[in-house]
């Protein structure tokens, strides 16, 4: 990997510290670089869209939920004595 950040490669090549070629050489390992940085990030972030969609979704096995709250409904109800 190349050890100059690009303003600094900018300025050694614009004084002629360095050749066309080596400055080119610089720049596709910086530009290499930021592809894996970016196939990461991306990796990472169809990551935590899988696991907030599975959060979010209710399992699919259990019924849809509506508005229940763990007594029976109205009709349902034991009547007392």
């Amino acid at each position: 990997m190349s050890a100059y950040t690009l303003p600094e490669l900018l300025r050694r090549w614009q004084q002629e510290e360095l050749t066309t070629e080596q400055a080119m050489g610089h720049v596709l390992q910086i530009i290499q670089a930021l592809q894996q940085q970016q196939q990461a990030q991306q990796q990472r972030m169809r990551a935590l869209e899988t696991r907030l969609a599975a959060a979010t979704l209710p399992p699919p096995d259990s019924p849809p939920d509506a508005g229940s709250t763990g007594s029976p409904p109205a009709g349902k109800r034991k009547k007392k004595g």
